[in-house]
């Protein structure tokens, strides 16, 4: 994971992290923040688990905080103007809730 700038040049305040897996959503929330979602198990150099959703700072380190575990991959995430997101996926559990396949 990396950020680049409008210009396509590598943003280097943003700590590129590696992910061990496919990323196939991104979101950046208007503090900065970025949620990947995808079909990972872990991310950083060293690594780190965290299964199939992440969130980073503005800078791209890792919120270990932030951690809903969902038990299958996670294909889309949406932020809402309310700050809230959708995320769809093949999961049948997220947060530790039986919710298949969409949470808000």
């Amino acid at each position: 994971l990396a950020r680049v700038g409008t210009d396509g040049s590598l943003d280097t305040s943003f700590v590129a992290t590696v992910i061990n897996g496919d990323g196939f959503s991104v979101v950046a929330t208007s503090a900065g923040e970025v949620l990947v979602g995808g079909s990972f198990d872990g991310v950083g150099d060293p690594y780190q688990a965290q299964n199939y959703i992440a969130q980073f700072s503005s800078t791209g380190v890792l919120n270990s905080s932030f951690n809903p575990a969902p038990n299958g991959r996670v294909d889309s995430i949406l932020l809402e103007s309310t700050g809230t997101y959708l995320v769809v996926g093949n999961f049948t559990t997220f947060a530790s809730s039986n919710v298949p396949y969409l949470v808000r």
